[in-house]
């Protein structure tokens, strides 16, 4: 076990770190987020979508918590990023800030500490999991896991809720009582009964309606329940402290041109003297939307998309985050852009007007002038 519940005041300053980083800019960022599966299917599964790595033991620490936060940050980055990393919950253990290594602590410290030091989890080969708190060591390496952003989901949220995250975010830690026979000697079946305090944490990755029951992956290794997973039931009385992460998108080769005749429209952009990461969503109609990372400073990125002649509708968003005086936050740019397409096409995006005084600017697409040494 080793889970250790926040008091209100950390919670409290959890959510306003968590607030001043996202601001206004909630709403947008929804907007962007994938779907990777369908919110009202009767089962999901995120096996089903190489969503989920492989099931670790804690042995006798109390790292719960940090074994939760780690799956969560692997899943998001398997969904996104199309790459399974065994990463290091030690990294957690000895580095995490309001939390006491293996006598316990509480997930959402972990993705609040990668966010704030800008940092990056070691892969479990370079930092292996020992079962005891050592000394910190901020990792630079080359895991290139990075926290976009994070949410914990206040009070009890809906079956609904909860579903509509998992898909759309991946594996979720959430909290449990695991001090019951039911769950200690669990083998199969529906996990119902449970005490009202917290003791463990686990990751939630999918559900079954007919079991009526959410489909969680335990840290007790694979001689836990059925190789390592289980069953708890929806609305049981212990379950609770939901929260999700994403990760950045890496950088990726360029798609070739199709075969077929479109036009190609690059939206180039480098990053800026704060900025340490931007993604671009571009939405053409209703079709599927593509989204491009930009991770390096000194890169002039070519962002392209094909599409027929025509004239076309285009949702633009960018997502930021930038670093000033060691704090780091999140701008957003919106663009609603009509354009007819005739040849092939190079755009610069530019931010223009806040919009009512937020984090979130206008858009506005311009000849492309950028040069990069």
């Amino acid at each position: 076990m080793g889970l250790v519940v926040p008091t209100d005041q950390e919670f409290r300053k959890l959510f306003k770190v968590q607030g001043a980083y996202i601001q206004d800019g909630q709403k947008v960022y929804d907007l962007t987020v994938s779907k990777f599966g369908d919110e009202n299917a009767t089962s999901f599964d995120l096996r089903d979508f190489d969503g989920v790595t492989s099931v670790k033991d804690q042995g006798n620490c109390g790292s719960c918590w940090a074994f939760a936060a780690v799956a969560t940050i692997e899943s998001s980055h398997a969904l996104i990023n199309k790459e399974k990393l065994d990463l290091s919950e030690q990294s957690f253990v000895n580095c995490v800030d309001n939390s006491g290594g293996c006598s316990g602590g509480w997930y959402d410290f972990a993705y609040n500490w990668l966010l704030e030091n800008d940092a990056e989890l070691a892969l479990e080969g370079e930092t292996p999991y020992q079962k005891v708190q050592n000394s910190c060591t901020l990792y630079e390496g080359k895991s290139n896991v990075k926290i976009s952003n994070y949410n914990f989901i206040e009070g009890n949220p809906s079956t609904e809720e909860v579903k509509n995250l998992l898909v759309r975010h991946g594996a979720m830690a959430v909290s449990l009582d695991a001090n019951t026979n039911e769950f200690l000697n669990y083998k199969s079946g529906v996990i119902h009964t449970m005490n009202t305090k917290p003791t463990h944490a686990v990751t939630l990755i999918g559900w079954d309606d007919d079991k009526q029951a959410w489909l969680v992956k335990n840290s007790w290794g694979t001689y836990w329940g059925l190789d390592g997973f289980g069953w708890v039931g929806y609305n049981t009385t212990g379950l609770t402290g939901f929260s999700w992460v994403d990760v950045t998108k890496n950088d990726a080769a360029p798609e070739p041109k199709p075969e077929k005749e479109l036009v190609e429209i690059d939206f180039v952009h480098a990053l800026g003297s704060l900025q340490v990461h931007q993604e671009l969503y571009i939405q053409v109609g209703r079709n599927k939307a593509k989204i491009f990372g930009m991770n390096k400073k000194g890169v002039k990125y070519h962002n392209r998309i094909y599409v027929p002649k025509g004239k076309h509708n285009f949702l633009i968003i960018t997502t930021t985050i930038i670093k000033k005086d060691n704090k780091k936050s999140m701008l957003f740019g919106v663009s609603k852009a009509k354009i007819t397409v005739k040849d092939d096409k190079t755009y610069k995006l530019v931010y223009k007007d806040r919009i009512k005084k937020s984090n979130v600017f206008n858009l506005t697409l311009e000849e492309d002038d950028i040069k990069v040494d």
